[in-house]
């Protein structure tokens, strides 16, 4: 489950397809206002359902990642394959552009102090220890993103002398064919 990893927005690699929750299912429970979580959500590049006849699937869909659930206590039944969070999670995943770990947001936990993305936190002098964790966790997705990607800081690095001799032998490639 995504709870395990954390995911850097920006671009899926090689499908064209952008935003933070691309390819990510969510369901709103009825107590949600669903019309600005709608909106964050599909600004993002996720898909919305919820309890009504206008949703595109329904809650028992097998392939719904997230419910988001605004009450106190958990739901009495508990899909095994979805993760069970607040709205904040939402919110806070988007202000941190990447989704965080779900682990502080499930219904009934003391939900982390929301963090404006408008203000300067070392220019008012003072980092909250929140935002410190956050960008913590940031730092280590993108580390592990780049270390995944091809040419990436983790792979072997191809030395100068073989990359220009490459070079001319696709340039030498080109001139044959155009003769």
């Amino acid at each position: 489950l995504l709870s395990q990893n954390m995911i850097v927005g920006g671009s899926v690699e090689g499908s064209g397809e952008t935003g933070l929750f691309h390819g990510l299912k969510f369901f709103l429970s009825r107590e949600c206002r669903y019309s600005w979580l709608e909106f964050a959500v599909l600004s993002f590049g996720g898909t919305v359902g919820w309890d009504g006849e206008s949703s595109p699937y329904a809650r028992d869909n097998t392939s719904i990642t997230h419910l988001i659930h605004d009450r106190p206590s958990a739901p009495q039944t508990l899909k095994a394959a979805c993760e069970y969070v607040q709205p904040q999670w939402i919110v806070d995943s988007i202000n941190a552009a990447c989704l965080l770990p779900v682990e502080r947001y499930v219904p009934g936990a003391t939900l982390p102090p929301h963090l404006s993305p408008f203000v300067d936190d070392e220019k008012e002098g003072y980092i909250p220890e929140y935002r410190q964790e956050m960008s913590q966790l940031k730092s280590a997705a993108e580390a592990v993103a780049v270390d995944d990607v091809p040419g990436g800081a983790g792979a072997a690095e191809e030395p100068a002398d073989d990359m220009e001799e490459d070079d001319e032998e696709e340039e030498e490639e080109q001139e044959e064919e155009e003769e």
